[in-house]
């Protein structure tokens, strides 16, 4: 077993690596966006509506992710843009090196825009470089989502290979995510927020190979005002919980002999205060 052995198995540094970058500050007193002097419950009221989030809790679980270009530009946060009362926008988020760059790495750009696209109960995402995606979600809960991978993402880039349908049951405290009947993962939650996910590695004939187990703890009591929107980026573990976690702790098993065994143990931990220092919104 090691611990954070970044180098060999570098599935976790995009969050260490947003945790790094993160120590922007933002001016949040600007006119109709809520200050941190506020009441809290003024923060929280139904009649404001997110405008931005610092990008500190950001993790993208499909990707294995190499070491950041750094971007001096870049202010640490994703921006939502609106039409009618409804998200049409997202501005910001991770870009890949240009075709044909040599020893290229991703980069946090606020020069991305993703259009956040409604077909009856779908939603439609597509994240340049990376994946389409396709969720189907019935209030804050995931019923379906469909992926399609970018011909330009190499295979060596994903966690976990899986195009296609994922379906979600929900059973208590309990989420199952399937795909082609077989189990892919498994989503624990506890006082509403996500404590665990499983994720099994199989071979073409369904049998587990092995699998990583992400733990996340030390909750806030403040609310998560990102709950829900799977379809954001970076977002989709987060978006289970009714607040905000501030460890995670990721274990990959191998499965020998009919039994798991401990490889790899990776840890990283979030600072960040609430509301100012992760939202801002806009309030009427």
């Amino acid at each position: 077993m090691s611990h954070l052995k970044l180098a060999c198995k570098p599935i976790v540094i995009l969050a260490l690596m947003a945790l790094f970058f993160c120590s922007c500050d933002q001016d949040l007193s600007a006119d109709k966006t809520v200050s941190h002097r506020q009441n809290i419950n003024t923060y929280y009221s139904s009649k404001c509506r997110l405008m931005s989030f610092s990008t500190k809790k950001m993790f993208f679980e499909e990707l294995k992710i190499s070491p950041f270009a750094f971007n001096s530009n870049f202010d640490n946060r994703i921006y939502l843009v609106y039409d009618a009362g409804q998200l049409s926008q997202i501005l910001g988020g991770i870009i890949r090196p240009l075709p044909g760059t040599i020893g290229g790495y991703n980069s946090w750009t606020n020069n991305l825009q993703t259009n956040v696209v409604y077909s009856s109960d779908t939603i439609i995402v597509n994240n340049i470089g990376f994946y389409s995606k396709k969720f189907i979600l019935q209030g804050n809960r995931i019923k379906k989502q469909v992926t399609s991978y970018s011909p330009s993402l190499s295979f060596t880039e994903i966690v976990n290979y899986s195009p296609g349908l994922h379906e979600y049951q929900y059973s208590g405290n309990l989420i199952t995510e399937t795909k082609n009947g077989f189990v892919r993962r498994l989503f624990y939650l506890e006082h509403g927020n996500l404590v665990k996910v499983v994720l099994f590695f199989r071979n073409t004939t369904g049998d587990i190979l092995k699998k990583m187990e992400y733990l996340f703890s030390d909750y806030d009591q403040q609310p998560n005002l990102l709950k829900g929107k799977f379809y954001i980026h970076g977002n989709f573990f987060n978006a289970f919980s009714n607040n905000n976690y501030r460890k995670l702790e990721i274990k990959t098993y191998d499965y020998i002999d009919n039994s798991y065994q401990l490889d790899e143990t990776q840890n990283a931990a979030f600072t960040y205060n609430l509301p100012e220092d992760m939202f801002v919104q806009e309030c009427n």
